[in-house]
């Protein structure tokens, strides 16, 4: 995948196509008999939830190239590459919002009217949850050790100490919710809200899950640091934005992670209060892409001047 040309082209595609298959795809039954909706109330009803989710997706797409532009624009200096491979992580986090929507709504509409591929559906949505945020958060990570290190900056031990405390808290709550969706009498069994047996899912979700995890804090702490650790007061403000920008998207984009990985798929448009917090923490994640955006803006017209 391409990050680096229409990235704007792009999410004006994916949104389209979303909105496509939002009023083309039949309606799901049992979130019609749920809510006592007609069809056209369904499709009417899943635009109104899906809409503030497509301007959150817009302020990830316009933060990532603002990024973009500045990395382009210090291509040859130094911190050039580093910050190249930063938009990228960004990039990669911003297409991780509408890809894995448009995936699932089809793979949803299919297990709709084939019950048996539920449970595909359900195994190939949690993989793509995973995949692509796991990506963009080992370019981030890489690309804050190196800004780090050019800049002479380290994490001390009490800091360090603080994310690992703090990663071991996500770490044993995630478990819990995990496993108790599990039958651990047999590991073998894929009887379970994810369709796996739990030694594949422990290898191949919850291993890889708090791996991110870890990565993607320490990532968003080290350009923290980073940022507040650079020379000159308006060259340092326009990189703190930045830098709270970027700590802001990687922290929803776990938060978010967490709820979906550990709340079991049902394929159906449900109504509660996780679509409420879902909706906060992507407009966290949005006012992150803003900052980004602002940041980079004025990085690049102090690198103009």
């Amino acid at each position: 995948m391409n990050l680096w040309r229409n990235s704007i082209s792009h999410y004006f595609l994916l949104t389209g196509l979303y909105f496509l298959l939002v009023f083309a795809l039949p309606a799901n039954k049992v979130a019609m008999a749920t809510y006592h909706l007609s069809a056209l109330q369904y499709h009417i009803l899943l635009f109104v939830v899906v809409l503030p989710i497509l301007g959150i997706w817009f302020a990830a797409f316009y933060g990532f190239e603002k990024l973009k532009s500045y990395a382009q624009a210090i291509q040859k200096t130094a911190e050039g590459e580093d910050y190249k491979q930063l938009a990228t992580g960004c990039g990669w986090l911003a297409y991780a919002l509408p890809i894995p929507a448009l995936v699932s709504i089809i793979l949803n509409t299919i297990a709709n009217s084939h019950p048996r591929f539920h449970p595909t559906a359900v195994i190939i949505s949690n993989y793509i949850n995973l995949i692509m945020p796991l990506i963009a958060f080992s370019l981030l990570s890489n690309s804050a050790r190196s800004l780090t290190q050019h800049a002479n900056v380290r994490l001390s031990m009490a800091k360090a100490k603080s994310i690992i405390v703090a990663f071991a808290t996500l770490g044993v709550v995630y478990c819990y919710f995990i496993f108790r969706n599990f039958d651990l009498i047999s590991i073998s069994t894929s009887d379970n809200a994810y369709f796996l047996p739990v030694w594949l899912a422990v290898i191949s979700i919850v291993i890889p899950y708090l791996y991110s995890w870890f990565v993607g804090l320490l990532a968003a702490y080290e350009i923290v640091l980073f940022a507040q650790a650079s020379k000159g007061i308006i060259y340092r403000h326009s990189l703190q934005r930045l830098g709270y920008g970027i700590a802001a998207v990687i922290v929803s984009s776990i938060t978010l992670q967490y709820l979906s990985s550990i709340i079991p798929k049902t394929g159906s448009l449900s109504l509660n209060y996780i679509v409420a917090w879902i909706y906060v923490i992507q407009i966290i994640s949005a006012i992150g892409y803003t900052l980004i955006a602002i940041g980079a803006a004025r990085l690049k017209r102090i690198e103009e001047v």
